[in-house]
């Protein structure tokens, strides 16, 4: 399990997983993934789709209007997620759960 904390939360797993699948060399600093520049930066690399694919990037917002990110494979949503008062790991969530998490404000990206 990867665990949550500041430094390491669900946009550094996110980009990690998707440099490791798509051979990308994206760098992203602790705290830097939430900067105004980062979704602009990210919306160059990767252009949106209707529907997932496997490998794809996951933007997600919640109900309190935060941004979660996650990767989608073999049918599922792979994201570091921190419950309310848990720790925070690794999960794989299917993507009912995911719209009733976050919303139904979810949208895939693929690489361009």
């Amino acid at each position: 399990m990867i665990s949550w904390s500041k430094q390491y939360n669900c946009a550094s797993w996110a980009v990690d997983r998707l440099n490791e699948l798509h051979v990308l060399d994206i760098k992203v600093s602790n705290g830097s993934e939430w900067q105004a520049s980062f979704i602009p930066f990210m919306r160059k690399l990767f252009r949106p789709v209707d529907r997932p694919v496997d490998g794809c990037l996951v933007v997600m917002k919640g109900l309190d209007g935060t941004m979660h990110l996650g990767v989608y494979e073999d049918y599922m949503v792979r994201h570091n997620y921190k419950a309310h008062g848990g720790a925070g790991s690794l999960i794989a969530s299917d993507l009912g759960t995911i719209r009733a998490e976050f919303d139904k404000r979810i949208r895939f990206y693929v690489v361009n």
